[in-house]
């Protein structure tokens, strides 16, 4: 439970850089300005102002979007009826919103080079860091053990990627179309620091442990609980002897997931991350030392520290690229919404026979 607790948490943090987009939610790539080249035979879903987009590229996007939700994880036959009902007419309408950002983009001349692309990756890597406090060797790390990518190769894998090149293409357009409404004050950037402060700026001490965990379950009978404590005392014998290896002892008696990495949980702050007795055994630790067995509803630990960060407080001249960044992204998705919008008004959408247009719950 633990563990997955600190793998969502490093899944978000992977998750809040790689986006595609900045201030909205990803929308799926129609990066081509061509004619579609699809089959007579395809289903046409919409044509756009004479460009078709299929059911097959709906369907393609639907199922990419249902597999990075997932991360691996099987859905249920039902369930995946009724994400793809829901999520079905929202991809239609985001396919026709950027077909239609890509033909005014076109007419604009707008570019990008795979510089450009890269520059934009290491601009929004920056941001991150910043944004959560983490260095970019944390950041590396995090992306070998979640992904088996380094930082490099996270950013060229976006960089080819049409998704990625669109939305940085759509934001550039509009935001030649829109400087003027774009404009971030100082005054702006200030504000926007002293609202958050205490929510993002303000980092808390950060405690990085790895743990040997017996489980036990709610509903062991008393004899199986002594067993479990038996085996951890056990454990924490073999843990003590001089020049013991805690992570091979993870891997070979911990009953939890992170055992694979040799019991890592990652970085903690005291509070919210993990169950009580654990984090206040954990903040006890000097960096190197080992607890006795602590009990915790999930069983019995014996958590090593191996390294700790002081609480920080993130300035406001550190904190400001950010947030300038932020209440951009924030005008630039209504900006986007009413250009859209417009944009639709000029357009020749067709549905084939005896379609309507879907209504996005």
């Amino acid at each position: 439970m633990m563990h997955r607790i600190r793998a969502v948490a490093g899944l978000a943090l992977v998750a809040i850089w790689t986006s595609v987009a900045l201030g909205q939610a990803p929308a799926p790539a129609v990066s081509s300005t061509e004619p579609a080249k699809a089959a007579p035979t395809e289903q046409t879903a919409v044509t756009v102002n004479g460009y078709r987009i299929t059911k097959s590229e709906v369907e393609d996007k639907c199922d990419a979007v249902l597999k990075e939700q997932a991360r691996g994880q099987a859905i249920p036959p039902g369930q995946r009826i009724q994400l793809l009902e829901r999520l079905t007419p929202q991809i239609l309408e985001a396919l026709i919103d950027n077909r239609l950002l890509d033909e005014d983009a076109a007419k604009a001349k707008t570019t990008a080079s795979d510089a450009e692309l890269t520059t934009e990756m290491e601009r929004l890597l920056r941001l991150h860091l910043v944004r959560t406090g983490a260095t970019r060797e944390e950041f590396e790390k995090q992306l070998q053990d979640q992904i088996g990518q380094s930082v490099k190769e996270l950013v060229a894998t976006r960089v080819a990627n049409p998704d990625f090149k669109q939305s940085f293409l759509h934001q550039r357009h509009l935001k030649k179309k829109f400087a003027k409404e774009l404009v971030v004050t100082e005054e702006a950037v200030k504000g926007r620091y002293e609202e958050r402060l205490e929510r993002e700026y303000s980092k808390p001490e950060m405690v990085q442990a790895s743990h040997i965990l017996i489980g036990t379950d709610a509903g062991v009978t008393d004899e199986d609980r002594a067993a479990a404590l038996k085996k951890a005392e056990t454990v924490l014998g073999e843990v003590r002897k001089p020049g013991a290896d805690f992570a091979a002892l993870a891997a070979e008696h911990s009953t939890c997931p992170s055992k694979a990495k040799g019991g890592d949980l990652g970085f903690f702050p005291r509070q919210g991350a993990m169950v009580e007795p654990f984090a206040a055994a954990a903040f006890t630790l000097k960096t190197g030392e080992i607890t006795d067995v602590v009990e915790t509803r999930f069983g019995y630990h014996i958590i090593k520290a191996t390294n700790k960060k002081a609480a920080v407080v993130v300035s406001l001249k550190e904190a400001s690229e950010t947030i300038r960044q932020q209440l951009e992204a924030e005008k630039l998705g209504e900006l986007r919404q009413g250009f859209v919008a417009d944009l639709r008004k000029a357009a020749e959408i067709t549905y084939p026979e005896g379609k309507t247009p879907p209504a996005a719950p």
